[in-house]
């Protein structure tokens, strides 16, 4: 039987009041995650809100700032979370373990980020990529290369970084999929069990040498 799809104003429904930007930025979300960028209108939004689009508008001049703010809002909430961990005066392996922790409790308590994510790699424009990748992830990415340079000096930084990020992601992103494939446990959807395997793995990169 074909599971049926949420309307726009049935998910806001169950997303607690708070402040008007926060809302709008919080059902922004939620529905930026669910039908992407062109699939969404300012419209189909105030609709969702029960609010006129002016207001909105009031903060938001056009749809890709609210975009662009959704996705900062989605991060911004718990990304310190999980850079804190990457400057912590603490050796550099309990760094790394400390922060693959914290990054996977994030994308386990928000799906939707991990959709916004997914959908923007795919699709997103040029300008918008690069302004996320300079603004918002540029001083996490930077953190993440000194840790790899402490860790394993000998290998290429940047691509250690971003193989770590595309494991996590990568774990969370096919999430549903994973429950069909052989092998599967129950506590391969933990946020905890995802995250100390993560590490073993990328841990021992340290005793990796380039030839």
């Amino acid at each position: 039987m074909k599971k049926s799809v949420a309307s726009p104003s049935e998910i806001a429904k169950n997303i607690p009041p708070i402040d008007t930007r926060d809302s709008i930025l919080e059902n922004a979300k939620q529905l930026f995650a669910t039908q992407g960028y062109e699939g969404l209108s300012m419209r189909d939004l105030a609709r969702a809100l029960n609010m006129s689009a002016s207001v909105i508008y009031h903060y938001f001049p056009d749809k890709e700032a609210l975009y662009v703010a959704t996705i900062e809002y989605a991060y911004s909430k718990n990304g310190a979370l999980f850079n804190v961990p990457l400057m912590a005066n603490q050796p550099a392996t309990e760094r790394l373990r400390q922060f693959i922790l914290n990054f996977c409790r994030f994308l386990a308590a928000d799906p939707s980020f991990v959709r916004l994510i997914k959908r923007e790699q795919l699709g997103g424009n040029e300008i918008r990529l690069r302004y996320l990748a300079e603004h918002l992830l540029a001083k996490q990415f930077k953190a993440m290369r000194a840790l790899f340079m402490e860790l394993a000096p000998d290998l290429d930084t940047h691509i250690v970084s971003m193989s770590l990020l595309g494991a996590i992601l990568h774990l969370f992103e096919t999430q549903h999929m994973r429950h069909f494939l052989p092998g599967h446990r129950k506590d391969h959807d933990n946020a905890e069990f995802i995250a100390e395997t993560i590490h073993v793995i990328f841990s021992n990169i340290s005793k990796q040498k380039t030839k």
